[in-house]
This record gives structure tokens, C-alpha cells and sequence, in this order.
């Protein structure tokens, strides 16, 4: 029942994020060694919250933030009582899937297309769009383009000092496309740097934007945080667990996350094989735009 419910991610240095047939690796029943790092699937080891690569939006330094507001969109309303509803009627049906904690806007937001440009002195640009979701307690963002030059970054933060990023091509290698993690707040800014030497080499599309609504993993709980009826695995509980626990990954899929595992198989080639749920693949948002969190104690 395992082997038919249980579905493996592997992505290669550039390759696309492969579905591997379960029943075609029953090797991987056997007891495993955790020696890879997911670096290749949007975290690292020891990492606790999505790969970035540092840097500083301008936008949100005040020493040196001389650009203009950035044009606001205002996406639409959510009607978050009927949503509980369905998600409370999905739960007594048992209907399977991901854990929805937000709603997915379908937009088309882009920097030909949305936003404004600013020159900077040093020869650079930046292209910056905000976006409120009215009373959403989170903003994700799942980057549908997502073409950044060498030296380019992308940041999103909030107005109370919550910074994402910066991002680059490393963010997600290979692809075109990017997922962010939901950031706290009804309001995001988006900014994107672009340096002088790649001036028109860099574009984005934002085709998803999710307004959460109801607990979402880094909002509600954090890292060291646990519910009543769970063991935290950094208590002394979890002392004949702590190879595995490095292991599990908490899964943000557009508006819904699941759990994987992160394994090793037996010809010990570090490809990191992720296996989840069958049915966290009835998310909306495709495998290649997913954040995989590790350290989720």
C-alpha cells in the first residue's frame, strides 16, 4: 500500500523535476542513509527557511531608498467563511490533498506589464510592483516567468521589517519558475534588481498569488514550535530519531503544503529522492514551482 500511495521527486543540476514509478524502486523499502544535501530542490541543509543568496532591497533600506512608491494592485476580496466551509466539508468527506491554507488568485502581473522602472545612478534599474491582499494574513507569490540575469536579485518584503531573498537564477536552477514561500501581512512589495550589465536580460511574471487565510506554516507556528498533541523533535523524545528528522521537509504548494522525506537510495549516488503523498500532487501549482523547507522542528 506504501509503494502505490507514495509518490518520489528527483531533480538533477538542471534538470526538470522528475515523477519517478514507485513500484520500479523497491529498493528504496529498505533501510536508507541520509547523505545528500537538497540543495537542488530549494533548500539546504541545515537551511531553515528557502534558499536565498543575501543582498539588500533597496526599497525596504531607508539610508539609501530614494525610489518612488511603487504602483499598488489591489486583488480582490476572499470570502474566507465559505472557504472554511469547504475545507471543514473536504476534511468530514476525507477527501485527500494538500492542507489549504490559502487562496489562489490567477493574475498576469509582469514587468513589461505591471509596476514601474527606476534608473539608478550606478547605470542598475529596479522594477517594483506591491500587492495587498485585503485582511489575508500571509501573501505567496509563484513566479509563472522568472528569467534573472547573472548579478540580478529579487526580493519581497513587508512593512514591518520581514525581508525574502534576494533571489537569483540559483533560486530554482534550470527553470523558469520560482515559488516564494507566503511572507506575513496583507501587503508585499516586489522588488527586482538588475545590473547595468544585463539591462533588458531579466523578466518576471507573477501568475499566482496566494492570499492566506487561515494558518500557514512560518505565520501561525514557527520553527520550535509544536501543537498539542505532537512531539517536538528537539525535545529528548526525538534522541533515537535525529538522522531521520533532518530528513522531513515541509512542502508549500502554491496555497496548500504537504510533508516528504528526503532519501538516499542504495547505490548511495546522491540523487535526492523525495517521496510524499500521492495526493499532495493534486495541488493546482506544478512540482517545479514548490518550496521545500527543512529543520521544521
Amino acid at each position: 500500500a506504501w509503494r502505490t500511495r507514495a509518490a518520489y521527486f528527483h531533480r538533477g543540476n538542471a534538470g526538470p523535476l522528475s515523477f519517478v514509478c514507485p513500484a520500479t524502486h523497491q529498493t528504496m523499502l529498505r533501510a536508507l542513509r541520509i547523505t545528500v544535501c537538497a540543495a537542488s530542490i530549494g533548500s539546504t541543509c541545515g537551511a531553515l527557511a528557502q534558499l536565498s543568496f543575501g543582498g539588500t532591497p533597496i526599497g525596504a533600506d531607508n539610508r539609501r531608498n530614494d525610489l518612488p512608491a511603487p504602483p499598488l494592485i489591489e486583488l480582490p476580496a476572499v470570502d474566507v467563511p465559505s472557504l472554511l466551509a469547504q475545507d471543514a466539508h473536504h476534511e468530514a468527506s476525507g477527501r485527500k490533498g494538500p492542507y489549504r491554507f490559502g487562496f489562489e488568485h490567477q493574475v498576469a502581473l509582469s514587468s513589461d506589464n505591471a509596476g514601474s522602472w527606476s534608473a539608478r545612478s550606478d547605470g542598475s534599474r529596479v522594477w517594483r510592483i506591491e500587492l495587498r491582499c485585503p485582511q489575508a494574513l500571509g501573501i505567496g507569490v509563484i513566479f509563472t516567468g522568472y528569467i534573472v540575469p547573472e548579478g540580478g536579485r529579487v526580493f519581497l518584503y513587508n512593512g514591518h521589517g520581514k525581508v525574502l531573498g534576494g533571489y537569483t537564477a540559483e533560486s530554482n536552477p534550470g527553470h523558469h519558475v520560482l515559488g516564494v514561500q507566503p511572507i506575513p501581512g496583507e501587503r508585499v512589495t516586489i522588488e527586482y534588481q538588475e545590473p547595468a550589465g544585463a539591462l533588458g536580460a531579466g523578466h518576471l511574471t507573477i501568475g499566482t498569488v496566494v492570499h492566506v487565510y487561515r494558518g500557514a506554516p512560518g505565520l501561525d507556528r514557527d520553527f520550535g514550535d509544536s501543537g498539542a498533541c505532537n512531539v517536538n523533535t528537539i525535545c529528548p523524545e526525538g534522541d533515537d530519531w535525529r538522522p531521520e528528522i533532518r530528513s522531513v521537509a515541509c512542502i508549500i504548494a502554491g496555497g496548500g503544503y504537504c510533508t516528504g522525506t528526503l532519501l538516499n537510495n542504495c547505490n548511495n549516488d546522491s540523487i535526492p529522492y523525495l517521496p510524499t503523498a500521492n495526493h499532495c500532487l493534486e495541488s493546482p501549482s506544478p512540482p517545479d514551482t514548490w518550496v521545500f523547507r527543512f529543520n521544521w522542528d
